[in-house]
């Protein structure tokens, strides 16, 4: 074959990391980049406007919903709760999540919540954390950019097709609704830390894994990968230790620290079902029975999952199908889960194979040699998300008054309002679970109907706290619609134990005033 085609065609291959050739990762790019040349008014000076503006509107819709959201009472104890009560107490120095029935390591290595800790101090809260995923979004552009400008200096008419995608499609805006998760705080990081894989800055780049790993364990899946494709493509020494080290962060996480500290193993250990609880089971069962992982894939729709990742970006990344490799294992662990949730693009879970696919559009995008092409995709990526707008939920959407973000502080919400005011700072209490996240700067919150029946608590529901602990209760009965939990909710009303100090409206507050009564 000529050595024009073979140059050519390596060139526009689609690369798991890019080999850092394009000219644009030297650091005097970046001073010529912000030095003013006229002859670059339309290729750069005038998109990036236009992209600090989709930002700002962007961020003008979206925080005001992130604070409303919980302050209506729209936001819940799954998982908002869990983070904000974890928090708080790495703030004052304790560490049992009383919300989740966990200690603070035998939940999840969320270690970056301890950057929170000084904000906290200043009293702080959910709407801080809402606010944050919002901020983490938003910041994700400046590394979009980044990446954009390494493989086409040219022109910044790409970052900005690109940004305004990832901002406006649905599923960072479903981020935002189902409110905090600490591993969306780690997406800028992750594009960071693929910027310094691809520019070849190393010591940024370990800095970069470093603050992705510390938000979630399982990012060391997406640091693995990203970590493999370095020693492929950049540097095999520094690839290979990245690979190693996630591996063994995450053996470390999973096998040792939370076991330790739930004593009973990762509460998701069992998510994939009878296809294993471990890697090794898993492999087992891989090559014993693969039959019953191609069913596992069909019925959650595999196919369906990896499309819907593909579409906000008209599929161009699948013009750079290597780099999806990027969210390989959680890809697969999304849709092999017995874990319903896991397969829904509205949910957290899908925080790595969604940075995976833009990655991959950007580079697909970039790889295209002739200049026309490479405008029409970036056109075609903008025209689809504007044609699909309305999959999301912002203010320019049917789904904005749907219930999704709880617009208006309506007379129920100061109801309740006024029942939390009967509630002493220090008390020990059970809520109901969009009333919890209102109740978590406490040692001791509960999400009804725990601990008098343990439910979502600890590792299968073993170990429960003594329910003479609760000193208030603050329930809305109109969220109490399981028999067994309303009956439970009449014997407590009923007991001697227990006085009403609050009840209009379907919410009600009960003050225990003895223990040892009977429910």
């Amino acid at each position: 074959m000529d050595d024009s085609v073979v140059r050519e065609c390596a060139t526009d291959a689609p690369e798991f990391v890019a080999d850092g050739d394009s000219g644009g990762s030297g650091r005097s790019g970046w001073r010529s980049f912000f030095a003013y040349d006229e002859s670059r008014l339309f290729t750069h000076y005038l998109p990036l406007t236009f992209l600090g503006l989709v930002v700002l509107c962007w961020l003008r819709a979206f925080v005001p919903l992130a604070i409303e959201q919980h302050r209506n009472y729209f936001s819940s104890d799954f998982d908002l709760g869990i983070f904000d009560q974890a928090t708080w107490l790495l703030a004052h120095g304790r560490g049992f999540i009383t919300v989740r029935g966990l200690p603070f390591l035998g939940h999840h290595l969320n270690l970056g919540l301890l950057l929170f800790v000084p904000a906290y101090w200043l009293g702080a809260g959910p709407e801080f954390l809402n606010v944050m995923v919002v901020v983490a979004l938003a910041a994700t552009v400046v590394p979009i950019v980044m990446i954009c400008r390494h493989y086409r200096p040219q022109q910044s008419w790409l970052p900005l097709a690109i940004s305004f995608a990832f901002l406006y499609s649905a599923i960072p805006q479903d981020m935002i609704s189902e409110t905090f998760h600490p591993e969306k705080i780690a997406i800028p990081f992750m594009f960071l830390a693929v910027w310094a894989a691809v520019t070849g800055r190393w010591r940024w780049f370990a800095a970069f894994v470093v603050l992705t790993l510390i938000w979630k364990e399982d990012l060391a899946f997406f640091t693995l990968m990203l970590g493999l494709g370095v020693a492929w493509k950049r540097d095999r020494k520094i690839g290979l230790v990245t690979a190693g080290a996630s591996l063994a962060y995450l053996a470390l996480a999973t096998r040792v620290i939370l076991p330790h500290f739930s004593g009973g193993g990762a509460f998701y250990a069992d998510f994939l079902g009878p296809l294993g609880n471990t890697p090794t089971r898993v492999a087992g069962n891989l090559v014993r029975h693969p039959k019953m992982f191609a069913d596992k894939y069909n019925q959650n729709d595999g196919t369906g999952y990896f499309v819907n990742m593909q579409r906000p970006w008209m599929f161009t990344s699948l013009l750079s199908p290597a780099s999806l490799l990027l969210a390989l294992p959680t890809y697969l662990i999304n849709v092999l889960s017995s874990q319903g949730y896991t397969q829904d693009i509205t949910r957290h879970y899908v925080t790595m194979p969604f940075v995976a696919s833009a990655y991959s559009s950007i580079r697909g995008v970039a790889s295209r040699t002739r200049p026309s092409i490479r405008g029409a995709l970036a056109l075609g990526i903008v025209f689809i998300t504007v044609w699909s707008y309305q999959s999301g939920n912002g203010p320019w959407t049917s789904r904005y008054a749907s219930g999704v973000w709880g617009l208006h502080h309506d007379a129920h919400a100061e109801v309740i309002d006024a029942a939390l005011r009967q509630v002493p700072a220090d008390a020990s209490v059970t809520a109901t679970y969009r009333i919890v996240p209102h109740l978590t700067h406490r040692p001791e919150v509960f999400s009804w109907p725990n601990p008098w029946m343990t439910t979502n608590w600890g590792i299968n529901d073993q170990n429960p706290r003594d329910s003479d602990r609760v000193d208030y209760l603050v329930i809305d009965r109109a969220m109490v619609t399981d028999d067994p939990y309303k009956d439970l909710l009449r014997r407590i009303e009923e007991s001697p134990c227990y006085s009403h100090v609050f009840d209009q409206s379907d919410i009600v507050v009960l003050k225990r005033e003895a223990t040892g009564c009977p429910v």
